[in-house]
């Protein structure tokens, strides 16, 4: 493999020159270096505020240069992929770089994404297809494309850009308009037979009354916990509206409400804490994840959902697992859309090339 890596000029040799180190005899004993300069990737995703955006990296995972395009509104998965390739291709030529020296390119989405096949079979919105998006997009550019959801890129943007120590195994959790998850397994993500996993349709009400949810469904999660479930509660949810930093800023002002005491509020923020609550539990019980991430897209969501949420916690988890569990809260960093790409990028490039 390294002699494959060598000739590719992904890697390069260099000395050994630490102290103690004896010369011996034969070949000269040699350290093998990441050859940062040896090729581009580029990572894209589609962000919630309806841009395109593509980041070139080097080889170590650096920042080199990155843009962004507006996408109109499509009525299927297929008239937006090409919308897609045609923003890349654009991006592409406007940049610095030549187009001969990218090795592959790595798309987040959100939704279904089935990355071992490259097919995308669902995005919310759109209707349900079978989109070859990773076929179309390579025949097209000529490069290598993978595709992953957006919540499973943001678990490898967590494990390889942590600015400590990662567990090797580790459950992030999402809470955004909609909710999802995603697992690390000894230091590898997690894949399931088509490489989809659907937390935020987990069902925590199973009453003749549960909540819609956009999946199709009743009684999901996301219907209670979501950003957009708590805005659809306190009726000031549109789904026809296309403007999400508008329906951001909203959501800020009903935060604003319950922490100043709304008791009409807070009670919908303590639902959806419990509800959420419940489906980790439950998570936590079949997978034993050791640790959970907790990441809500703003500032201050998780304290309005605790109280409830460690109660449901610790009523539907088992103990014994529960006490093995550790947990952590934070706001992911603005960048991690190109940081997962990206890891998912090298991921591909250092263990198939």
């Amino acid at each position: 493999m390294s002699a494959d890596l060598l000739a590719k000029g992904l890697v390069c040799e260099t000395p050994d020159d630490r102290p103690g180190r004896s010369r011996g005899r034969g070949r000269p004993r040699v350290l093998l270096e990441i050859q940062a300069d040896g090729a581009l990737i580029i990572a894209a995703s589609l962000t919630w505020q309806g841009a395109f955006e593509a980041t070139f990296v080097n080889l170590a995972g650096e920042f080199l240069y990155g843009s962004s395009k507006p996408v109109a509104v499509h009525d299927t998965i297929d008239s937006l992929i090409l919308e897609l390739m045609s923003i890349l291709e654009t991006i592409i030529g406007d940049s610095p770089f030549d187009a001969h020296q990218i090795a592959r390119i790595a798309i987040a989405l959100p939704g279904a994404v089935d990355s071992r096949n490259g097919l995308v079979r669902w995005i919310p919105t759109l209707p349900r297809g079978n989109s070859p998006v990773a076929a179309i997009i390579q025949q097209r550019l000529n490069v290598p494309v993978t595709i992953e959801s957006d919540l499973e890129a943001l678990a490898r943007a967590r494990y390889w850009f942590s600015d400590g120590p990662m567990p090797p195994s580790f459950m992030l959790l999402h809470i955004g308009f909609g909710v999802g998850a995603a697992h690390y397994v000894n230091d590898a993500p997690r894949m399931t037979t088509s490489g989809i996993s659907e937390f935020g349709h987990v069902k925590t009400d199973f009453g003749a009354d549960a909540r819609a949810c956009f999946c199709g469904g009743k009684g999901c999660v996301t219907a209670y916990s979501s950003m957009s479930g708590i805005l659809e509660k306190v009726g000031r949810w549109d789904p026809r509206s296309e403007n999400m930093e508008q329906l951001s800023a909203t959501f800020q002002r009903v935060m604003r409400m319950a922490s100043e005491g709304d008791s009409a509020t807070i009670e919908i923020f303590q639902e959806a804490g419990r509800h959420l609550g419940v489906a980790l539990a439950n998570q936590i019980n079949a997978n034993d994840p050791g640790h959970v991430i907790i990441q809500t897209s703003v500032q201050g969501l998780a304290a309005l959902l605790e109280p409830s949420f460690h109660r449901a916690l610790e009523i539907n988890a088992v103990p014994v697992v529960l006490e093995r569990t550790s947990f952590q809260s934070e706001v992911p960093p603005d960048d991690w859309r190109w940081k997962g790409a990206a890891a998912l990028a090298l991921e591909q490039i250092y263990s198939r090339e």
